[in-house]
Protein backbone atom coordinates (compact mmCIF):
# COMPACT_ATOMS: atom_id res chain seq x y z
CA UNK A 1 0.00 0.00 0.00
CA UNK A 2 1.23 3.64 -1.05
CA UNK A 3 0.18 6.38 0.67
CA UNK A 4 1.14 9.87 -0.92
CA UNK A 5 1.06 13.22 1.91
CA UNK A 6 1.13 16.52 0.42
CA UNK A 7 4.44 18.40 1.07
CA UNK A 8 2.28 21.10 2.26
CA UNK A 9 1.75 21.85 5.56
CA UNK A 10 -1.39 23.06 6.83
CA UNK A 11 -0.23 25.88 8.68
CA UNK A 12 3.19 27.74 8.95
CA UNK A 13 4.93 29.64 12.23
CA UNK A 14 6.54 32.57 12.31
CA UNK A 15 8.21 33.70 15.70
CA UNK A 16 8.04 37.16 15.60
CA UNK A 17 11.04 38.62 17.13
CA UNK A 18 11.13 41.12 20.03
CA UNK A 19 13.74 43.83 20.58
CA UNK A 20 15.18 41.69 23.54
CA UNK A 21 16.19 38.58 21.82
CA UNK A 22 19.10 36.96 21.92
CA UNK A 23 20.92 37.94 18.84
CA UNK A 24 22.25 35.73 16.43
CA UNK A 25 19.03 33.44 17.29
CA UNK A 26 16.04 33.37 14.69
CA UNK A 27 14.61 30.05 14.76
CA UNK A 28 12.48 30.80 17.90
CA UNK A 29 12.39 32.67 21.10
CA UNK A 30 15.78 33.58 22.99
CA UNK A 31 14.48 36.38 24.96
CA UNK A 32 16.88 38.19 27.75
CA UNK A 33 14.97 39.08 30.62
CA UNK A 34 15.22 39.52 34.32
CA UNK A 35 13.58 37.93 37.15
CA UNK A 36 9.92 39.91 37.61
CA UNK A 37 9.71 40.61 33.65
CA UNK A 38 6.06 40.44 31.39
CA UNK A 39 6.28 40.03 28.10
CA UNK A 40 3.49 39.12 25.72
CA UNK A 41 5.12 37.39 22.55
CA UNK A 42 3.39 37.38 19.19
CA UNK A 43 3.54 34.45 16.04
CA UNK A 44 2.30 35.01 12.93
CA UNK A 45 0.31 31.86 11.55
CA UNK A 46 -0.21 31.09 8.24
CA UNK A 47 -3.71 29.12 6.86
CA UNK A 48 -1.88 27.23 3.77
CA UNK A 49 -5.60 25.36 3.15
CA UNK A 50 -8.31 26.88 0.50
CA UNK A 51 -10.87 26.37 3.45
CA UNK A 52 -11.48 28.59 6.67
CA UNK A 53 -9.75 26.26 10.04
CA UNK A 54 -9.57 26.77 13.82
CA UNK A 55 -6.37 27.05 15.53
CA UNK A 56 -5.25 25.67 19.10
CA UNK A 57 -2.78 27.00 21.04
CA UNK A 58 -1.58 25.12 24.46
CA UNK A 59 1.11 26.12 27.11
CA UNK A 60 3.96 22.99 26.62
CA UNK A 61 6.98 22.35 28.83
CA UNK A 62 10.19 21.75 28.02
CA UNK A 63 11.77 17.75 28.68
CA UNK A 64 14.98 15.78 27.82
CA UNK A 65 14.36 12.56 25.24
CA UNK A 66 15.99 9.31 26.74
CA UNK A 67 18.61 9.46 23.52
CA UNK A 68 19.19 13.09 24.17
CA UNK A 69 17.84 16.33 22.51
CA UNK A 70 14.67 18.42 23.59
CA UNK A 71 10.80 17.89 23.30
CA UNK A 72 7.52 20.17 23.93
CA UNK A 73 4.67 18.54 25.58
CA UNK A 74 1.74 19.68 27.82
CA UNK A 75 0.65 15.99 29.10
CA UNK A 76 3.98 16.02 31.73
CA UNK A 77 3.36 17.60 34.58
CA UNK A 78 7.14 18.72 35.98
CA UNK A 79 7.23 21.55 38.89
CA UNK A 80 10.97 21.46 37.34
CA UNK A 81 10.73 22.86 33.59
CA UNK A 82 9.80 26.05 33.99
CA UNK A 83 13.04 28.43 32.45
CA UNK A 84 12.05 26.95 28.98
CA UNK A 85 8.76 26.13 27.62
CA UNK A 86 6.93 26.67 23.82
CA UNK A 87 3.83 26.54 22.73
CA UNK A 88 1.82 24.16 21.07
CA UNK A 89 -0.24 25.49 17.60
CA UNK A 90 -2.19 22.60 16.14
CA UNK A 91 -5.29 22.64 13.76
CA UNK A 92 -8.43 21.43 15.11
CA UNK A 93 -10.67 19.63 13.56
CA UNK A 94 -10.75 16.45 11.32
CA UNK A 95 -8.13 14.45 10.93
CA UNK A 96 -8.34 11.16 9.67
CA UNK A 97 -8.93 9.68 6.38
CA UNK A 98 -10.44 6.23 5.40
CA UNK A 99 -8.19 3.89 2.85
CA UNK A 100 -9.75 1.09 0.81
CA UNK A 101 -7.23 -1.33 0.30
CA UNK A 102 -7.85 -4.75 -2.08
CA UNK A 103 -6.55 -7.91 -1.01
CA UNK A 104 -6.21 -11.16 -2.14
CA UNK A 105 -9.02 -12.71 0.26
CA UNK A 106 -11.36 -9.63 1.19
CA UNK A 107 -11.37 -5.78 1.56
CA UNK A 108 -9.74 -4.20 4.33
CA UNK A 109 -10.36 -0.71 5.54
CA UNK A 110 -7.68 1.05 7.35
CA UNK A 111 -7.94 4.37 9.27
CA UNK A 112 -5.14 7.28 8.85
CA UNK A 113 -4.70 9.63 11.25
CA UNK A 114 -2.53 12.18 10.42
CA UNK A 115 -2.02 15.17 12.71
CA UNK A 116 0.36 18.43 12.67
CA UNK A 117 1.57 19.69 15.88
CA UNK A 118 4.22 23.40 15.50
CA UNK A 119 6.47 23.79 18.64
CA UNK A 120 7.06 27.63 19.05
CA UNK A 121 9.84 26.87 21.68
CA UNK A 122 10.95 29.73 24.31
CA UNK A 123 14.02 30.70 26.26
CA UNK A 124 14.34 32.64 28.62
CA UNK A 125 18.01 34.46 29.79
CA UNK A 126 18.79 36.33 32.83
CA UNK A 127 22.19 38.69 32.92
CA UNK A 128 23.94 36.07 35.17
CA UNK A 129 25.16 33.14 33.10
CA UNK A 130 23.99 29.88 34.91
CA UNK A 131 26.81 27.08 35.82
CA UNK A 132 26.80 23.67 34.69
CA UNK A 133 25.25 21.59 37.16
CA UNK A 134 26.33 17.82 35.10
CA UNK A 135 26.26 14.43 36.59
CA UNK A 136 25.94 10.57 36.65
CA UNK A 137 23.87 8.50 38.24
CA UNK A 138 23.18 4.82 38.49
CA UNK A 139 23.76 2.48 35.61
CA UNK A 140 21.58 -0.25 34.76
CA UNK A 141 20.69 -3.42 32.15
CA UNK A 142 17.54 -3.04 30.12
CA UNK A 143 16.39 -6.52 28.12
CA UNK A 144 14.81 -4.63 25.27
CA UNK A 145 17.77 -3.18 22.71
CA UNK A 146 19.14 -4.53 24.52
CA UNK A 147 20.70 -1.53 26.56
CA UNK A 148 22.91 -0.69 29.11
CA UNK A 149 21.93 2.66 30.70
CA UNK A 150 23.04 5.08 33.31
CA UNK A 151 20.98 7.95 34.60
CA UNK A 152 21.82 11.58 33.53
CA UNK A 153 21.19 14.95 35.16
CA UNK A 154 21.46 18.47 34.35
CA UNK A 155 20.51 20.50 37.56
CA UNK A 156 21.39 24.18 36.48
CA UNK A 157 18.57 26.44 35.07
CA UNK A 158 19.82 26.24 31.44
CA UNK A 159 19.66 23.93 28.57
CA UNK A 160 23.05 21.93 28.57
CA UNK A 161 24.59 21.57 25.22
CA UNK A 162 27.46 19.35 23.51
CA UNK A 163 27.30 16.81 26.32
CA UNK A 164 29.47 13.96 24.54
CA UNK A 165 31.92 11.16 25.45
CA UNK A 166 33.21 7.68 25.22
CA UNK A 167 32.09 4.59 27.34
CA UNK A 168 33.47 1.25 28.21
CA UNK A 169 31.57 -2.20 29.71
CA UNK A 170 33.99 -4.46 31.16
CA UNK A 171 33.07 -7.67 33.25
CA UNK A 172 33.89 -9.21 36.84
CA UNK A 173 37.44 -10.03 35.78
CA UNK A 174 37.77 -6.71 34.04
CA UNK A 175 37.78 -7.60 30.31
CA UNK A 176 36.14 -5.35 28.50
CA UNK A 177 33.11 -6.93 26.68
CA UNK A 178 32.84 -3.23 24.39
CA UNK A 179 33.19 -0.22 24.62
CA UNK A 180 32.07 2.73 22.53
CA UNK A 181 31.40 6.92 21.97
CA UNK A 182 28.19 8.90 22.04
CA UNK A 183 27.76 11.65 20.20
CA UNK A 184 26.66 14.95 21.70
CA UNK A 185 23.70 15.89 23.32
CA UNK A 186 21.01 18.35 24.59
CA UNK A 187 19.32 18.09 28.08
CA UNK A 188 16.66 20.46 29.08
CA UNK A 189 17.03 22.60 32.36
CA UNK A 190 16.46 20.61 35.65
CA UNK A 191 15.44 17.35 34.10
CA UNK A 192 17.18 13.52 34.66
CA UNK A 193 17.14 10.19 31.97
CA UNK A 194 18.50 6.95 31.57
CA UNK A 195 20.80 7.40 28.64
CA UNK A 196 21.01 4.15 26.80
CA UNK A 197 24.11 1.92 24.75
CA UNK A 198 23.18 -0.56 23.00
CA UNK A 199 25.01 -3.63 24.28
CA UNK A 200 27.38 -4.07 21.62
CA UNK A 201 28.66 -7.83 21.97
CA UNK A 202 27.85 -10.79 20.83
CA UNK A 203 27.54 -12.11 23.86
CA UNK A 204 25.75 -11.76 27.23
CA UNK A 205 26.25 -13.85 30.54
CA UNK A 206 24.75 -13.41 34.10
CA UNK A 207 27.02 -11.19 36.26
CA UNK A 208 28.50 -8.16 37.15
CA UNK A 209 29.73 -5.87 35.22
CA UNK A 210 31.13 -1.84 35.19
CA UNK A 211 30.05 0.57 33.12
CA UNK A 212 33.11 3.50 33.10
CA UNK A 213 31.55 7.02 31.30
CA UNK A 214 33.43 9.92 30.63
CA UNK A 215 31.44 13.31 29.53
CA UNK A 216 32.93 16.17 28.23
CA UNK A 217 30.52 19.03 29.74
CA UNK A 218 31.81 22.44 28.24
CA UNK A 219 35.33 21.55 28.48
CA UNK A 220 34.96 19.70 32.12
CA UNK A 221 35.38 16.22 31.96
CA UNK A 222 32.79 14.18 33.81
CA UNK A 223 34.27 10.69 34.96
CA UNK A 224 31.55 7.66 36.65
CA UNK A 225 32.08 4.22 37.17
CA UNK A 226 29.55 2.70 38.01
CA UNK A 227 28.55 -1.10 38.50
CA UNK A 228 25.54 -3.43 37.58
CA UNK A 229 24.11 -6.60 37.70
CA UNK A 230 22.37 -8.77 34.57
CA UNK A 231 20.88 -11.77 36.54
CA UNK A 232 20.05 -15.37 34.80
CA UNK A 233 16.43 -14.61 34.47
CA UNK A 234 17.03 -11.86 32.74
CA UNK A 235 19.05 -13.49 30.29
CA UNK A 236 17.27 -16.50 29.67
CA UNK A 237 13.84 -14.57 29.35
CA UNK A 238 15.13 -12.36 26.82
CA UNK A 239 16.62 -15.84 25.19
CA UNK A 240 12.86 -17.43 25.08
CA UNK A 241 11.81 -13.91 23.69
CA UNK A 242 14.48 -14.03 20.87
CA UNK A 243 14.43 -17.31 20.12
CA UNK A 244 18.48 -17.50 21.18
CA UNK A 245 19.66 -20.08 23.23
CA UNK A 246 19.59 -19.86 27.12
CA UNK A 247 22.39 -18.29 29.42
CA UNK A 248 24.82 -17.48 26.70
CA UNK A 249 23.00 -16.63 23.21
CA UNK A 250 24.26 -14.66 20.07
CA UNK A 251 22.98 -11.20 19.19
Amino acid sequence: MEISVADEQPISVVPILPDNQNAGVTGYFNLLVNSGDKQTIYMQITNNKKENIVIALAPANAYTRPTGGIFYSEEIDSPETIIVGGVLISEIGPASEDIEVETEKDEAKFKVITKNVFAAAIQLDFPEQATPVFSFGNAGFNPVGPNVFIAMRNDAPMIQREVFGEYQVTDKDGQEVFSGLFEPISMAPKTQMNFPMHWDSSVLEPGEYTLSIAANVVGEEIVAVERFNIDKTTVETYAERTNQPKIRWLL
